[in-house]
């Protein structure tokens, strides 16, 4: 659910970036098509381990798999009656993220996702380009050049994010044999990898153009402090998933932009 929450919270603050109105059924759509992805992923996980998870999180799914199974098809047939009241433009967008999502599934359920691009990238930058492209979309022609720098710092962010939690998985995806970029790089490289990341947008917010959007980009500035934070605590972090829980729920900051 946080998930969710933070994608719609996360496209509102977009939508103010962009000034442009968000109809409410774009939101309602994105929770639920978030919603969708999240679950079906999570069933996938189930289906394919071949004994008990090791995950709280995990063996939830296996209990109740049918049950799960009826929650995805009902959120696939809302997805499909909401799809006939959103704006032509955001359709077209959808049905191409969409797309997308598809393709990544197939070579997933083929296991070969991780030989044309890491899982946890792809995730992190569909998710951003899901809450970016909506209403970007129904802004006037030009508005990307406005916001294709914090939307940049945005991927940063969303990036370091899912790096962190396959950082914190590394044993669990050992055990349960998941694909991950920790097994393929090692948790020392990916560790490495997420300190250039955060580096990287330490420099491009220190260059980013100074102008009326500074409560935006207050936000993303804590953004990375929390992924800061969790990364330099690892014992205080891993203790009850507290990565998991302030990882996601970091993206609910975004919706602070309403203060602005």
């Amino acid at each position: 659910m946080d998930t969710a929450l933070g994608a719609v919270a996360s496209c509102y603050f977009f939508a103010f970036l962009l000034q442009v109105t968000l109809p409410p059924v774009v939101a309602l759509t994105l929770a639920l098509a978030v919603l969708a992805i999240y679950n079906f992923d999570h069933l996938m996980d189930a289906a394919r381990l071949p004994g008990q998870a090791l995950t709280t999180r995990h063996r939830f799914y296996q209990r109740s798999f049918r049950w799960l199974v009826y929650y995805q098809a009902a959120l696939m047939a809302v997805l499909l009656g909401l799809s006939f009241l959103l704006p032509h433009a955001v359709l077209r967008i959808g049905v191409g993220l969409g797309g997308l999502v598809l393709i990544y599934f197939l070579l997933l359920f083929g296991r070969r996702a991780s030989g044309f691009l890491f899982k946890e990238v792809f995730i992190a930058v569909v998710f951003v380009l899901g809450a970016l492209l909506p209403p970007l979309s129904l802004a006037h022609a030009g508005a990307w050049r406005i916001i294709i720098w914090p939307a940049g710092q945005f991927i940063l962010l969303a990036v370091a994010n899912t790096l962190l939690f396959a950082w914190y998985d590394y044993e669990v995806d050992r055990q349960e044999t998941h694909i991950s970029i920790a097994l393929t790089l090692g948790r020392q490289r990916l560790k490495r990898l997420i300190h250039g990341i955060l580096i990287v947008f330490l420099i491009a917010g220190v260059a980013a153009p100074v102008d009326e959007r500074v409560c935006a980009s207050v936000i993303l500035w804590l953004m990375w402090l929390v992924f800061l934070l969790i990364t330099l605590f690892p014992q205080t972090f891993v203790r009850h998933e507290r990565f998991r829980i302030f990882g996601e729920a970091v993206f609910l900051l975004p919706a602070l932009v309403w203060l602005c």
